[in-house]
């Protein structure tokens, strides 16, 4: 009976101790108001995880367990708070953040200095070269991945400091930003306006086809249509330049200029005067028929009327040097001249004086 009497005590004592200490724990804000987390439940198990520490009941005893008849202090830091027994308002258990053991941030019972920022949890983990900021700037309790990066947020204005080991070789050299925003990167969009731009050749000189015209883009090209180029020839006068392979076989050597105009490259028209061309014969040689007249064009032709040719026979008077293939059969063998004239071929009329032979034609 008495020891009976002694249990009881003991427990009554016990149960008293955890109730003073669970409602200083409330008196504190320490513990939750939950269903699971009665003052009775904490109570049981604060004494029972007590009991434990101390070396009671039926489980063996820890390493730090107190012993009879021994000295021994407990560190108040190592007092354990069981699961989901504590509000957690000053750190906000958020996301994967709730789902971890609390011993995964408090590590041996210690609860003060523990670390709070990101970087300090995880900074061991970050790749390199890394964006140096907040992981919240980009991570969240969520979940690890996907990361997004909010660049108003974290003040991020220089592109270059992380991006520029993304772009490829021969890449425009200024900020990202001059192309690309932060909804769409691969949907770049250069402003050349707002970069600076005007050295066209400094990106494209390696767009350009062979024997390419070498000056700048913008002479034909312009920022929102490539392909409709219009070139201003404004202070170019050196066609050939560019030109040179545009020419067919046996073309006149001279600048383009001289027949075809900016306007219209089909409908040229050759200037003889302005190209200083007296040589006909460099460029029409090969239009004349078989066996004709092997001296200048200008001597019959103009460069208005190409078919209504006259011939000035002034100072020519080798008549059948260009007419013998012209005569009938059995014709006479002397000049032309001796019966036609150079007004009408047809209207001839032949000088007999000093000729007796009569037979010699008439027979």
């Amino acid at each position: 009976m008495r020891k009976f009497l002694w249990v009881s005590i003991f427990i009554v004592f016990i149960l008293l101790i955890g109730g003073l200490i669970t409602g200083l724990a409330y008196s504190r804000g320490y513990f939750s108001q939950q269903a699971n987390t009665s003052p009775a439940n904490i109570g049981r198990d604060f004494v029972a995880e007590v009991g434990s520490r101390l070396g009671l009941g039926d489980s063996p005893a820890p390493e730090n367990a107190l012993t009879p008849g021994a000295s021994t202090t407990v560190d108040p830091q190592m007092v354990p708070f069981p699961q989901n027994s504590l509000e957690h308002d000053f750190f906000p258990l958020t996301g994967q953040h709730s789902l971890i053991p609390c011993e995964s941030c408090h590590s041996q019972g210690h609860y003060t200095g523990t670390v709070n920022t990101c970087e300090g949890c995880h900074n061991n983990v970050l790749p390199q070269p890394h964006y140096t900021g907040d992981c919240a700037a980009c991570h969240s309790t969520d979940g690890w991945l996907p990361a997004r990066f909010d660049h108003k947020v974290a003040g991020a204005t220089d592109c270059k400091s992380c991006h520029t080991t993304d772009k490829p070789n021969n890449h425009f050299n200024g900020q990202c930003s001059a192309c690309h925003n932060t909804s769409n990167w691969t949907n770049a969009t250069f402003n050349h306006q707002v970069a600076g731009a005007t050295d066209c050749k400094s990106c494209h000189s390696s767009d350009k086809p062979a024997n390419h015209f070498d000056g700048q883009c913008s002479s034909c090209h312009n920022t929102s249509d490539w392909s409709n180029a219009s070139f201003n020839h404004n202070g170019q006068a050196d066609c050939k330049s560019c030109h040179n392979d545009d020419k067919p076989a046996n073309h006149f050597n001279g600048q383009c200029s001289a027949c075809h105009n900016t306007n219209n490259w089909s409908g040229a028209s050759f200037n003889h005067q302005a190209a200083g061309a007296t040589d006909c014969k460099s460029c029409h040689s090969s239009d004349k028929p078989a066996n004709h007249f092997d001296g200048q064009c200008s001597a019959c032709h103009n460069t208005s009327d190409w078919k209504s040719a006259s011939f000035n026979h002034n100072g020519l008077t080798d008549c059948a040097g260009c007419h013998s293939s012209d005569k009938p059969s059995g014709h006479y063998s002397g000049q032309c001249s001796a019966c036609h004239n150079t007004s009408s071929w047809k209207g001839a009329s032949f000088n007999h004086n000093g000729l007796t032979d009569c037979a010699g034609c008439h027979s």
